[in-house]
């Protein structure tokens, strides 16, 4: 570190970036301190303020080692839900094979017995990728059950989604130009419904909080699929669930853009917030 301080300003600036994004990729914190320092000049000033990440505890009794960066990088919302993103996706891929396993049998087994799962007809999944909670197991479930299943088929040109029926082994599946895995749009029989014929949607995330505060990718395909359940276009909402590990639940509130469209439930293998069971 001192070595580090003896160079170039600039230099200097840059290496700290690095160290901060190699520290939100790698072992996962207890809480994470970004200090926003004034100007470095021959060794670490007093900080002017410290931007305090909450995240799940790993066993570690004392906060790892803080890093100061210069306020231009964390200037703004935007910046702020980078460092989230960074931290909270690194954590769900640090997740063994079988701790994912593990998670997607007692979130199928705990959703499955929910009233709003039993009640619901036409439901919204989506395949997991990048460490995501897997809803397979639930998706068994529902079409054992003789529920209508649907998965989102992304549109890259204007970040709309299309919710189009999925029938287990029966459906083929194809690669998206995010790697992600969505139905077949092209095929004559794909069935397709309005989102505001659904009745439950299981929404994927990077991290929440327990208001319902959602942190996706920043594409925004959820919201604007969605925007209709804020803006009294329909009386007929469905019920918009955060499915996470129990390790993406932020616990303190995320910020909230006024675009953004909130989760009415949360749910993971442990709990289920704002769930009637």
């Amino acid at each position: 570190m001192l070595a580090l301080l003896k160079r170039p300003r600039l230099c200097r600036t840059r290496c700290l970036e690095s160290l901060c994004d190699a520290a939100l990729c790698s072992a996962p914190p207890h809480f994470l301190f970004l200090l926003v320092a004034g100007e470095i000049s021959g060794g670490f000033q007093r900080p002017r303020g410290f931007l305090k990440l909450p995240f799940v505890s790993y066993g570690l009794s004392q906060p790892p080692l803080a890093f100061r960066i210069e306020p231009r990088h964390m200037n703004s919302v935007a910046d702020t839900a980078a460092a989230l993103r960074a931290h909270y996706r690194a954590a769900r891929r640090a997740l063994s094979q079988q701790q994912q396993h593990a998670a997607a049998l007692s979130f199928a087994q705990q959703l499955s017995a929910s009233a709003a799962f039993h009640h619901a007809e036409s439901i919204a999944f989506y395949v997991a990728a990048d460490g995501e909670l897997d809803l397979q197991p639930l998706i068994a479930n529902a079409l054992d059950a003789g529920k209508h299943c649907f998965l989102p088929v992304a549109n890259p040109e204007d970040f709309s989604l299309r919710f189009l029926a999925y029938h287990g082994e029966k459906s083929e599946l194809i690669q998206n130009r995010w790697g992600l895995f969505e139905p077949d749009s092209s095929l004559r029989a794909a069935v397709e419904i309005a989102p505001q014929e659904l009745d439950l949607v299981f929404l994927p995330l990077v991290a929440c909080d327990a208001l319902g505060t959602r942190l996706g990718m920043g594409k925004g395909f959820y919201d604007r699929a969605f925007a209709f359940t804020t803006q009294g276009q329909s009386d007929s909402h469905p019920l918009l669930v955060g499915a996470a590990h129990d390790c993406q639940i932020s616990e303190t509130p995320l910020a909230r853009q006024d675009w953004d469209v909130p989760l009415q439930a949360i749910a993971t293998p442990s709990q289920l917030l704002g769930f009637t069971v």
